[in-house]
Protein backbone atom coordinates (compact mmCIF):
# COMPACT_ATOMS: atom_id res chain seq x y z
CA UNK A 1 0.00 0.00 0.00
CA UNK A 2 1.63 3.17 -0.74
CA UNK A 3 1.37 6.51 1.30
CA UNK A 4 -1.15 8.29 -1.04
CA UNK A 5 -3.41 4.81 -0.91
CA UNK A 6 -2.96 4.94 2.83
CA UNK A 7 -3.91 8.85 3.16
CA UNK A 8 -7.15 7.90 1.46
CA UNK A 9 -7.99 4.90 3.42
CA UNK A 10 -7.69 6.91 6.36
CA UNK A 11 -9.71 9.92 5.29
CA UNK A 12 -12.57 7.25 4.15
CA UNK A 13 -12.48 5.60 7.79
CA UNK A 14 -12.59 9.02 8.99
CA UNK A 15 -15.48 9.85 6.88
CA UNK A 16 -17.09 6.40 8.07
CA UNK A 17 -16.58 7.20 12.04
CA UNK A 18 -17.97 10.79 11.61
CA UNK A 19 -21.40 9.38 9.79
CA UNK A 20 -21.84 7.29 12.91
CA UNK A 21 -21.18 10.28 15.25
CA UNK A 22 -23.56 12.77 13.23
CA UNK A 23 -26.40 9.65 13.07
CA UNK A 24 -26.40 9.36 16.90
CA UNK A 25 -25.14 7.57 20.19
CA UNK A 26 -22.40 4.75 19.63
CA UNK A 27 -23.30 1.02 21.15
CA UNK A 28 -20.70 0.07 23.53
CA UNK A 29 -19.04 -2.16 20.94
CA UNK A 30 -18.80 0.31 18.52
CA UNK A 31 -17.55 3.33 21.43
CA UNK A 32 -14.87 0.29 21.91
CA UNK A 33 -13.57 0.40 18.30
CA UNK A 34 -13.65 3.68 17.91
CA UNK A 35 -11.53 3.89 20.72
CA UNK A 36 -9.05 1.22 19.13
CA UNK A 37 -9.34 3.17 15.97
CA UNK A 38 -7.93 6.33 17.41
CA UNK A 39 -5.35 4.58 19.55
CA UNK A 40 -3.61 2.78 16.07
CA UNK A 41 -2.25 6.53 15.04
CA UNK A 42 -2.13 9.99 15.88
CA UNK A 43 -2.79 10.53 12.15
CA UNK A 44 -6.57 8.90 12.55
CA UNK A 45 -6.85 11.83 15.34
CA UNK A 46 -6.00 14.65 12.60
CA UNK A 47 -7.93 13.14 10.31
CA UNK A 48 -11.07 13.20 12.10
CA UNK A 49 -10.48 16.62 13.92
CA UNK A 50 -9.98 18.54 10.00
CA UNK A 51 -12.93 16.62 9.05
CA UNK A 52 -15.22 17.86 11.34
CA UNK A 53 -13.38 21.19 11.49
CA UNK A 54 -12.89 21.48 14.82
CA UNK A 55 -15.28 22.03 17.59
CA UNK A 56 -17.27 24.72 15.69
CA UNK A 57 -18.78 21.88 13.54
CA UNK A 58 -18.97 19.51 16.17
CA UNK A 59 -21.79 21.35 17.55
CA UNK A 60 -24.22 19.77 14.84
CA UNK A 61 -23.44 16.34 15.97
CA UNK A 62 -25.77 14.56 18.91
CA UNK A 63 -23.62 13.78 21.31
CA UNK A 64 -23.27 14.49 25.05
CA UNK A 65 -21.34 17.81 26.05
CA UNK A 66 -17.14 16.46 26.52
CA UNK A 67 -17.94 13.09 24.61
CA UNK A 68 -15.55 13.59 22.09
CA UNK A 69 -13.39 15.32 24.49
CA UNK A 70 -13.88 11.81 26.85
CA UNK A 71 -12.77 9.28 23.94
CA UNK A 72 -9.92 11.18 23.11
CA UNK A 73 -8.52 11.38 26.47
CA UNK A 74 -9.03 7.62 26.51
CA UNK A 75 -6.96 7.28 23.23
CA UNK A 76 -4.49 9.26 25.10
CA UNK A 77 -3.33 5.95 26.49
CA UNK A 78 -2.58 4.24 23.17
CA UNK A 79 -0.17 4.43 20.43
CA UNK A 80 2.46 6.74 20.10
CA UNK A 81 5.61 7.17 17.69
CA UNK A 82 7.53 4.64 20.01
CA UNK A 83 4.99 1.46 20.39
CA UNK A 84 3.25 -0.49 17.71
CA UNK A 85 1.10 -2.46 19.73
CA UNK A 86 -0.66 -2.36 23.49
CA UNK A 87 -3.52 -4.27 24.71
CA UNK A 88 -4.57 -6.01 27.56
CA UNK A 89 -4.66 -9.47 28.43
CA UNK A 90 -8.82 -9.65 28.47
CA UNK A 91 -9.37 -7.05 25.44
CA UNK A 92 -7.66 -8.89 22.59
CA UNK A 93 -9.77 -9.28 18.98
CA UNK A 94 -12.44 -6.25 19.94
CA UNK A 95 -11.89 -4.28 16.94
CA UNK A 96 -11.63 -7.05 14.75
CA UNK A 97 -15.39 -8.25 16.19
CA UNK A 98 -16.57 -4.99 15.24
CA UNK A 99 -17.99 -3.92 12.05
CA UNK A 100 -18.34 -0.08 10.89
CA UNK A 101 -21.39 0.71 9.27
CA UNK A 102 -20.87 2.13 5.98
CA UNK A 103 -22.00 6.38 5.69
CA UNK A 104 -24.88 6.76 3.70
CA UNK A 105 -25.43 9.20 0.61
CA UNK A 106 -27.35 12.12 3.30
CA UNK A 107 -24.51 11.30 6.16
CA UNK A 108 -21.96 12.17 3.10
CA UNK A 109 -23.80 15.40 2.17
CA UNK A 110 -24.36 16.07 5.20
CA UNK A 111 -20.45 16.14 6.05
CA UNK A 112 -19.87 17.52 3.06
CA UNK A 113 -22.31 20.73 4.28
CA UNK A 114 -19.91 20.56 7.74
CA UNK A 115 -16.48 20.34 6.27
CA UNK A 116 -17.86 23.53 3.48
CA UNK A 117 -19.42 25.54 6.57
CA UNK A 118 -15.84 27.10 7.56
CA UNK A 119 -12.82 28.20 6.42
CA UNK A 120 -11.02 28.57 9.68
CA UNK A 121 -8.01 26.43 7.75
CA UNK A 122 -5.15 28.02 10.31
CA UNK A 123 -7.30 27.05 13.41
CA UNK A 124 -7.67 23.38 12.19
CA UNK A 125 -4.04 22.84 11.60
CA UNK A 126 -2.99 23.96 14.77
CA UNK A 127 -5.49 21.87 16.78
CA UNK A 128 -4.38 18.84 14.50
CA UNK A 129 -0.57 19.74 15.68
CA UNK A 130 -2.38 19.86 19.42
CA UNK A 131 -3.67 16.65 19.61
CA UNK A 132 -0.75 14.98 17.87
CA UNK A 133 1.59 16.01 20.54
CA UNK A 134 -1.25 13.83 23.09
CA UNK A 135 0.19 11.07 21.58
CA UNK A 136 3.90 11.86 22.80
CA UNK A 137 3.85 11.14 26.35
CA UNK A 138 4.89 7.47 26.13
CA UNK A 139 3.52 6.97 29.67
CA UNK A 140 1.07 3.66 30.58
CA UNK A 141 0.19 2.26 33.09
CA UNK A 142 -2.27 -0.16 35.17
CA UNK A 143 -5.06 -0.71 37.16
CA UNK A 144 -5.51 -2.85 40.44
CA UNK A 145 -5.67 -6.60 39.26
CA UNK A 146 -5.06 -5.23 35.03
CA UNK A 147 -1.89 -6.67 33.33
CA UNK A 148 -1.26 -5.33 29.96
CA UNK A 149 1.09 -5.86 26.98
CA UNK A 150 2.79 -3.04 24.87
CA UNK A 151 5.18 -3.88 22.19
CA UNK A 152 7.78 -1.28 21.47
CA UNK A 153 9.08 0.08 18.09
CA UNK A 154 12.28 -2.40 17.98
CA UNK A 155 10.25 -5.34 18.56
CA UNK A 156 10.75 -5.24 22.34
CA UNK A 157 8.07 -6.33 24.31
CA UNK A 158 7.26 -5.35 28.00
CA UNK A 159 4.53 -7.08 30.16
CA UNK A 160 3.03 -4.70 32.62
CA UNK A 161 1.35 -6.43 35.87
CA UNK A 162 -0.66 -4.92 38.10
CA UNK A 163 -0.55 -1.22 39.71
CA UNK A 164 2.17 -0.60 37.42
CA UNK A 165 3.50 2.68 35.17
CA UNK A 166 6.20 3.69 32.95
CA UNK A 167 7.51 5.44 30.38
CA UNK A 168 9.31 5.04 26.80
CA UNK A 169 12.35 7.16 26.43
CA UNK A 170 13.92 6.34 22.48
CA UNK A 171 16.32 7.70 20.70
CA UNK A 172 18.98 7.09 17.69
CA UNK A 173 21.49 6.61 21.00
CA UNK A 174 19.57 4.75 23.01
CA UNK A 175 16.76 2.72 24.23
CA UNK A 176 15.61 3.82 27.90
CA UNK A 177 12.75 2.59 29.93
CA UNK A 178 11.76 4.61 33.03
CA UNK A 179 9.67 1.97 35.69
CA UNK A 180 7.90 4.09 38.32
CA UNK A 181 6.19 1.66 39.91
CA UNK A 182 4.67 -1.50 40.25
CA UNK A 183 6.26 -4.77 37.95
CA UNK A 184 7.48 -5.38 34.27
CA UNK A 185 9.01 -8.21 32.00
CA UNK A 186 10.75 -7.32 29.47
CA UNK A 187 11.60 -9.47 26.05
CA UNK A 188 14.42 -7.16 24.35
CA UNK A 189 15.18 -7.59 20.88
CA UNK A 190 18.74 -6.90 20.08
CA UNK A 191 20.24 -3.45 18.94
CA UNK A 192 23.74 -3.24 19.00
CA UNK A 193 23.75 0.26 18.46
CA UNK A 194 21.25 1.03 20.80
CA UNK A 195 21.59 0.02 24.79
CA UNK A 196 18.37 -0.96 26.51
CA UNK A 197 18.27 0.03 29.78
CA UNK A 198 15.58 0.03 32.81
CA UNK A 199 15.55 2.73 35.66
CA UNK A 200 13.70 1.14 38.30
CA UNK A 201 14.45 3.07 41.87
CA UNK A 202 17.34 2.99 42.61
CA UNK A 203 18.68 0.12 39.89
CA UNK A 204 19.53 0.74 36.29
CA UNK A 205 19.25 -2.60 34.44
CA UNK A 206 21.22 -2.86 31.13
CA UNK A 207 20.22 -5.72 29.28
CA UNK A 208 21.87 -7.45 26.11
CA UNK A 209 19.30 -9.59 23.99
CA UNK A 210 17.67 -11.06 27.07
CA UNK A 211 14.24 -11.68 28.98
CA UNK A 212 14.17 -10.16 32.93
CA UNK A 213 11.85 -8.85 35.01
CA UNK A 214 11.73 -5.87 37.36
CA UNK A 215 9.78 -5.52 40.24
CA UNK A 216 9.86 -2.51 42.61
CA UNK A 217 8.66 -3.50 46.50
CA UNK A 218 8.74 -0.99 48.78
CA UNK A 219 11.91 -2.12 50.18
CA UNK A 220 13.62 -3.11 46.88
CA UNK A 221 14.01 -3.52 43.69
CA UNK A 222 14.14 -6.90 42.29
CA UNK A 223 15.75 -8.23 39.53
CA UNK A 224 15.37 -11.54 37.72
CA UNK A 225 16.71 -13.25 35.20
CA UNK A 226 14.82 -15.51 33.22
CA UNK A 227 17.15 -15.53 29.62
CA UNK A 228 20.65 -13.97 28.85
CA UNK A 229 23.16 -11.51 30.62
CA UNK A 230 22.02 -8.02 32.38
CA UNK A 231 24.22 -5.76 33.94
CA UNK A 232 22.45 -4.04 37.56
CA UNK A 233 23.73 -0.80 38.63
CA UNK A 234 22.73 0.96 41.61
CA UNK A 235 22.86 4.50 42.69
CA UNK A 236 26.49 4.68 44.05
CA UNK A 237 27.18 2.81 41.09
CA UNK A 238 28.57 -0.24 41.66
CA UNK A 239 27.94 -2.90 39.10
CA UNK A 240 27.21 -6.57 38.77
CA UNK A 241 26.11 -8.76 36.79
CA UNK A 242 23.74 -11.25 36.52
CA UNK A 243 23.36 -14.95 34.62
CA UNK A 244 20.05 -16.67 33.88
CA UNK A 245 18.53 -17.60 36.64
CA UNK A 246 20.08 -15.10 38.76
CA UNK A 247 18.25 -12.57 40.78
CA UNK A 248 19.68 -9.07 42.33
CA UNK A 249 18.02 -7.17 45.04
CA UNK A 250 19.06 -3.12 44.98
CA UNK A 251 18.31 -2.26 47.99
CA UNK A 252 17.97 1.95 48.77
CA UNK A 253 20.61 3.46 50.93
CA UNK A 254 20.83 2.90 54.65
CA UNK A 255 21.29 6.78 55.93
CA UNK A 256 21.33 5.26 59.84
CA UNK A 257 24.77 3.97 58.43
CA UNK A 258 25.95 6.45 56.43
CA UNK A 259 25.65 4.64 53.22
CA UNK A 260 26.34 6.85 49.95
CA UNK A 261 24.37 4.48 47.98
CA UNK A 262 21.88 1.22 47.28
CA UNK A 263 23.46 -2.27 47.65
CA UNK A 264 23.17 -5.14 45.72
CA UNK A 265 22.34 -8.75 46.99
CA UNK A 266 22.55 -11.39 44.64
CA UNK A 267 21.18 -15.08 44.61
CA UNK A 268 20.16 -17.96 42.33
CA UNK A 269 16.60 -18.08 41.01
CA UNK A 270 14.77 -21.38 42.95
CA UNK A 271 12.89 -21.41 39.16
CA UNK A 272 13.78 -19.43 36.52
CA UNK A 273 9.59 -19.62 35.27
CA UNK A 274 8.83 -18.62 38.60
CA UNK A 275 9.45 -15.48 37.82
CA UNK A 276 7.71 -14.78 35.06
CA UNK A 277 4.64 -16.61 36.30
CA UNK A 278 2.34 -14.02 36.79
CA UNK A 279 2.60 -13.06 32.88
CA UNK A 280 0.76 -16.45 32.79
CA UNK A 281 -1.71 -15.69 35.00
CA UNK A 282 -0.27 -17.41 37.70
CA UNK A 283 1.03 -17.06 41.32
CA UNK A 284 4.02 -19.31 42.28
CA UNK A 285 6.04 -19.46 45.39
CA UNK A 286 8.45 -21.81 47.05
CA UNK A 287 9.21 -21.58 50.74
CA UNK A 288 7.71 -18.39 51.29
CA UNK A 289 5.70 -17.22 54.08
CA UNK A 290 1.79 -17.22 54.31
CA UNK A 291 1.67 -13.16 54.88
CA UNK A 292 3.77 -12.95 51.80
CA UNK A 293 1.59 -15.49 49.93
CA UNK A 294 -1.78 -13.56 50.82
CA UNK A 295 -0.48 -10.14 49.91
CA UNK A 296 0.81 -11.60 46.79
CA UNK A 297 -3.22 -12.69 46.19
CA UNK A 298 -4.04 -9.02 47.47
CA UNK A 299 -2.90 -7.57 44.64
CA UNK A 300 -4.86 -8.82 41.80
CA UNK A 301 -8.23 -9.20 43.69
CA UNK A 302 -9.87 -7.18 46.43
CA UNK A 303 -9.93 -9.86 49.50
CA UNK A 304 -9.17 -9.37 53.36
CA UNK A 305 -7.48 -12.19 55.15
CA UNK A 306 -6.95 -11.89 58.43
CA UNK A 307 -4.29 -14.06 59.79
CA UNK A 308 -4.51 -14.25 63.83
CA UNK A 309 -1.78 -16.46 64.17
CA UNK A 310 1.91 -15.06 64.52
CA UNK A 311 3.89 -18.87 64.11
CA UNK A 312 1.12 -18.80 60.90
CA UNK A 313 1.99 -16.14 59.57
CA UNK A 314 5.32 -17.08 59.18
CA UNK A 315 4.72 -20.60 58.28
CA UNK A 316 6.46 -21.42 54.56
CA UNK A 317 4.90 -22.71 51.47
CA UNK A 318 5.09 -23.84 48.16
CA UNK A 319 2.56 -23.88 45.48
CA UNK A 320 1.24 -22.56 42.35
CA UNK A 321 -1.92 -20.86 41.94
CA UNK A 322 -4.35 -18.66 39.47
CA UNK A 323 -3.40 -15.12 40.51
CA UNK A 324 -7.53 -14.11 40.17
CA UNK A 325 -8.31 -16.89 42.03
CA UNK A 326 -7.33 -16.44 45.69
CA UNK A 327 -10.24 -18.79 46.82
CA UNK A 328 -7.99 -22.05 45.61
CA UNK A 329 -5.06 -20.96 47.64
CA UNK A 330 -6.99 -20.64 51.00
CA UNK A 331 -8.28 -24.19 49.91
CA UNK A 332 -5.08 -25.40 50.27
CA UNK A 333 -4.18 -23.65 53.42
CA UNK A 334 -7.21 -24.85 55.01
CA UNK A 335 -6.12 -28.43 54.19
CA UNK A 336 -3.09 -27.81 56.25
CA UNK A 337 -2.71 -29.69 59.46
CA UNK A 338 -3.82 -27.80 62.30
CA UNK A 339 -5.35 -24.76 60.04
CA UNK A 340 -8.43 -23.58 59.21
CA UNK A 341 -9.51 -21.22 56.81
CA UNK A 342 -12.88 -19.30 58.36
CA UNK A 343 -15.55 -17.53 55.91
CA UNK A 344 -16.16 -14.06 57.30
CA UNK A 345 -18.38 -12.74 54.80
CA UNK A 346 -18.00 -11.26 51.40
CA UNK A 347 -14.17 -11.62 50.34
CA UNK A 348 -13.08 -11.82 54.14
CA UNK A 349 -11.62 -14.81 55.60
CA UNK A 350 -9.58 -15.16 59.02
CA UNK A 351 -6.84 -18.10 59.13
CA UNK A 352 -6.57 -19.76 62.17
CA UNK A 353 -4.65 -22.15 64.06
CA UNK A 354 -6.93 -25.41 65.45
CA UNK A 355 -6.88 -26.00 69.01
CA UNK A 356 -4.83 -29.03 70.03
CA UNK A 357 -7.76 -31.75 70.81
CA UNK A 358 -7.34 -33.03 74.94
CA UNK A 359 -7.42 -36.56 75.35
Amino acid sequence: MNKQDSTMDISAAATEWMAQLTAGEFTPMERVAFTDWLRESPTHVRALLELTLLRHDLTAAPLPAGQIEQWVEEARAGKDAGVIEHHSFVARGTLESTRRKPATVRDRGRIARLAAGVAAGVAVLACAVAWYGLFHHNRYATGFGEQRIVTLQDGSVVSLNTNSALRVRFSAEQRLIELYSGEAFFRVARDADRPFEVLAGDATVKALGTQFNVRMDPGATVVSVVDGLVEVRNAADQADQLNKGQEARILPPDRSAGSAGASIVTAAIPSVQRASAWTRGRVEFEAVSMEAVVAEFQRYRRVEVVIDDSALRSLRLTGSFDAHDPESALAYIDSLPGVRVKHAGSGAYVIQRIPAEID
